[in-house]
């Protein structure tokens, strides 16, 4: 594995301070982290449907 390659551990880490420097902006901050938030939700929702969809056909 190269050193410039990062682990998904060190990927979300570095995703979630920036995420948390972002969130320190008054206004902006807390609109981008709902957004955010929003899009996540509905990743896991797609993900979890999927995958029931999946395990219902077979």
């Amino acid at each position: 594995m190269a050193s410039s390659e990062r682990t998904q551990m060190q990927q979300f880490l570095v995703g979630m301070l920036i995420l948390g420097l972002i969130g320190l902006i008054p206004v902006l901050g807390g609109l981008v982290l709902s957004v955010v938030n929003i899009f996540g939700f509905g990743a896991l929702i797609a993900w979890l449907w999927c995958k029931r969809r999946s395990q219902a056909a077979a």
